[in-house]
């Protein structure tokens, strides 16, 4: 048995394998979609891993939390 995670935005897939791509590697279509979304409030970051979109929500947002597993958190 194989688990597949995808994460799904406006409709659109991103599947797992391309979640799991270093932190030089951020996806453009989720950069746009941090960039333009309304700079006020929060973001949570769930599965954040490799912390690849930290920056953009840190400049975007007033809080930003950070949340994965451990091990995960481990490989950064």
């Amino acid at each position: 048995m194989e688990l597949v995670l995808n994460y799904k935005i406006n409709g659109i897939t991103i599947r797992s394998e391309n979640a799991a791509k270093p932190h030089t590697m951020p996806s453009s279509y989720l950069c746009d979609h941090i960039k333009n979304s309304i700079k006020n409030g929060r973001a949570l970051d769930f599965g954040c891993g490799k912390l690849r979109y930290s920056e953009q929500l840190v400049n975007k947002f007033e809080a930003v939390t950070f949340l994965d597993s451990r091990k995960q958190l481990e490989r950064v």
